[in-house]
């Protein structure tokens, strides 16, 4: 499953990955990322981020997955504030 999410343009790579880290996301090495037995691969291009997820737990549903979607694309279309933590 490949999914595009646009970017606002007060978002940088590093914004989105620090607060990806910060929420739990493992990255590792050759963009690949892991969270809660979720495994995939994301890439930055012309204002999107682009993930592929290659391999996930049998007993996450599809509708789901795509709620997650929709609430992540919400965020990142909105101007990014400075986060406090």
């Amino acid at each position: 499953m490949v999914i595009h999410f646009e970017l606002h343009k007060s978002w940088t790579s590093t914004k989105v990955l620090s607060d990806a880290y910060r929420l739990g996301v493992s990255l590792g090495k050759d963009n690949h990322w892991h969270y809660n037995g979720v495994t995939g691969l994301y890439v930055f291009s012309d204002g999107f981020l682009i993930i592929e997820i290659i391999e996930k737990p049998s007993d996450i549903k599809p509708a789901m997955v795509r709620g997650l979607i929709r609430s992540i694309q919400k965020q990142l279309l909105k101007p990014r504030e400075s986060k406090k933590w």
